[in-house]
């Protein structure tokens, strides 16, 4: 009997991690930079070669069958021998150095992420380290699936079974243009915010999630008029008085510091809403407990 998986790529073994991981196609195929339809035609196709369903709608996700289970813990396998082949041979050919991978989400990459790399550089001077930027439901796939060895990102985490450790914590603020009735008040709370146009973090970001934890049932009823996906982006948003965003203090453009120092330049203001809880950590996950990165 021919083998079922002949011919069978890396790229496909991703994809279908993804796809179990994610519970979703669209999402898998978001998180690979792929078109839907091509990761519905190589499910397909695996399904044909199999000679079995691998994958069954429940509860509207995609859960593995019996047979899925067996495929995906065997992908899991392979894609992790070949990260680990990978590293070795770096290792081979770059003596006595190494290789880190880390995911990072945007505004991490943007705020924190240039010191907790030079400290990690000047504990291990001869370890390469690679970084890709995205949001953090990208950041937590990429690390689910093997493709990095750690992430930076803001709890909470979507996904489980992930090893955390907190190193900073961040405030949630509110950002609204200056010459807006909530500015010029200098305080805000959530009733007055719900009455206006919100520019939001697109899905998978840190503050959209924590938002979404924080405010509950109330998150619904936000009048999005926007959805961005980088601080700079919201800031100038708000600033041409497209609506009010909520953004992470740590950015640059947020903090009070910055506004200052900046006050002949920049259009808008950021400062807490009343009655939120708006903490929140910033954390690194990874597979296996390690050393603690600090964030200084």
């Amino acid at each position: 009997m021919p083998p079922k998986f002949a011919g069978l790529s890396v790229g496909v073994l991703r994809m279908f991690v993804r796809v179990v991981e994610t519970g979703n196609v669209s999402a898998a195929a978001r998180s690979l930079y792929i078109a839907q339809s091509a990761v519905s035609t190589q499910l397909g196709a695996l399904a044909r070669n199999a000679g079995t369903p691998l994958l069954d709608r429940s509860s509207g996700r995609w859960e593995p069958t019996a047979e899925g289970r067996l495929f995906y813990d065997t992908a899991r396998s392979i894609l992790a021998q070949l990260d680990t082949l990978d590293r070795d041979l770096d290792s081979a050919a770059l003596p006595h150095a190494g290789r880190f991978r880390m995911a990072s989400t945007r505004t991490i990459s943007d705020t924190l992420l240039a010191g907790i790399v030079a400290e990690f550089r000047t504990a291990h001077p001869a370890i390469r380290v690679d970084v890709v930027a995205g949001d953090r439901r990208d950041a937590e796939l990429r690390l689910a699936s093997d493709d990095v060895d750690l992430a930076l990102v803001a709890l909470p985490l979507a996904l489980r079974g992930l090893n955390v450790s907190v190193f900073a914590e961040d405030e949630l603020v509110l950002v609204t243009a200056l010459g807006h009735p909530i500015a010029a008040r200098g305080a805000a709370t959530i009733e007055a915010v719900a009455s206006e146009p919100i520019v939001m973090f697109a899905p998978g970001s840190g503050v959209r999630a924590l938002l979404e934890e924080r405010l509950g049932a109330t998150f619904a009823t936000l009048e999005i008029a926007l959805e961005l996906a980088s601080n700079d982006a919201i800031v100038s948003a708000v600033e041409a008085g497209l609506g009010v965003a909520f953004g992470a203090a740590s950015a640059e453009r947020l903090t009070p510091y910055a506004a200052q120092r900046e006050t002949q330049h920049s259009r808008a203001r950021a400062f807490a809403v009343e009655r939120v809880e708006a903490d929140g950590a910033v954390s690194a996950a990874g597979h296996a407990a390690g050393e603690t990165i600090g964030a200084g």
